[in-house]
């Protein structure tokens, strides 16, 4: 039986000097601990996560996460494309009917990884936790005051709004 890697793949932006797309460093940190699993064996497929937040037209963070992934040395034959939704609780419900309420590996950065491991709490999911930063041993190259200023306003939220359906709804309003 496989084991699955369910990857929260994060952020990436329009690069206007370059004219394109770009994976974010933070996306850049997740992918790269997806990878050390993979070629460590500790898990034989990836499932990427994460649409477009620029619009229908525009390319999804999963479908950019692809390149990066086989150039370090990921078959394409084992990665999952699930890019349907645009946030964290929308990649949580589709998720769902494929793993019910047991998922095998989750993965993301520490400050993510804390809301996400809420959201699943409240949901009654149960999964493997792994912290990006930790597989290779050292602390991530960091969040902006921005960023990580964001995630605590996000967890408060959960707390609140267990589902995270108001969660989910901010970040839709904020990525427009």
């Amino acid at each position: 039986m496989d084991r699955f890697l369910i990857l929260h793949s994060g952020h990436y932006y329009f690069n206007k000097s370059k004219g394109k797309f770009e994976l974010s460093d933070l996306a850049k940190l997740r992918l790269l601990a997806a990878s050390v699993l993979y070629k460590r064996k500790t898990i034989d497929k990836i499932i990427l996560t994460g649409g477009s937040v620029y619009g229908k037209d525009k390319p999804t963070v999963s479908v950019l996460s692809i390149p990066f992934l086989k150039g370090q040395g990921v078959f394409k034959k084992d990665l999952i494309i699930d890019d349907r939704a645009f946030d964290t609780v929308g990649e949580i419900q589709l998720s769902l009917p494929k793993f019910g309420k047991s998922i095998p590996f989750v993965i993301s950065d520490k400050e993510h990884l804390k809301r996400i491991r809420m959201l699943y709490k409240n949901w009654g999911i149960k999964a493997k936790f792994l912290v990006a930063e930790e597989v290779f041993g050292q602390p991530a190259f960091g969040y902006s005051k921005l960023d990580k200023t964001k995630e605590i306003i996000l967890r408060k939220l959960v707390f609140l709004d267990r589902r995270g359906f108001l969660v989910s709804k901010i970040v839709k309003f904020t990525r427009r």
